[in-house]
């Protein structure tokens, strides 16, 4: 029961933030981190991947993300989205699992442009291939094809990578693919472009 009443707070809290979007400020705070000491204070290894260079942030009221790179010739950018959770509690009893589930699934409806009750497939990594590869406590993963918003217009696919490490922080890494037979090989290459130490 306790955990059906976590399932339902959450689902109200998504469907409100999907509502309520993001605000002006909380981009202003976004802006005002400084990304590389957010990586440094969480313990993250991320380096710029060769023939990337970054990109303005493009401010919507889907989703917020720190750091924007293009890929320099296809247009295929990733978008990196970190959350400190070292004092952020679980609601309504979830599971630190459950909840890092349902909120990369708030985050996929929002970047998507889905709304409820449609939900998005979302894979779950085993915990060995979570550890051994990125060094993390839980990763999933979602790929959806947008319904245009200020968030994803102009692709063709997208997909997010979602990681935690147990009372540190959680990194969301969207993959924004502008077309998908000329840069399939870039996701394939990317998946490890963000780990913990």
């Amino acid at each position: 029961m306790k955990y059906i009443f976590g399932i339902i707070l959450l689902l109200l809290n998504i469907n409100s933030y999907a509502q309520g979007g993001v605000k002006k400020e909380d981009w202003s705070k976004v802006k005002e981190q400084d990304f590389d000491s957010l990586l440094t204070d969480l313990n993250i290894n991320f380096s710029i991947p060769e023939n990337f260079s970054e990109t303005d942030l493009v401010e919507n009221n889907n989703v917020l993300y720190q750091k924007a790179y293009s890929h320099d010739s296809s247009g295929f950018e990733i978008r990196i989205w970190i959350r400190d959770i070292r004092n952020k509690k679980t609601l309504g009893g979830l599971s630190p699992d459950q909840f890092s589930k349902s909120y990369l699934t708030m985050l996929s409806m929002n970047a998507s442009g889905y709304v409820l009750p449609n939900m998005p497939q979302i894979t779950v990594f085993d915990k060995n291939t979570s550890k051994s590869e990125f060094n993390a406590d839980w990763i999933a993963s979602t790929v959806f094809l947008p319904n245009k918003n200020a968030f994803n217009s102009g692709y063709e696919v997208c997909s997010i990578i979602g990681m935690r490490k147990n009372e540190l922080a959680e990194v969301y890494v969207f993959f924004m693919v502008s077309d998908r037979e000329k840069q399939k090989h870039l996701v394939r290459d990317l998946v490890q472009v963000v780990t913990f130490k």
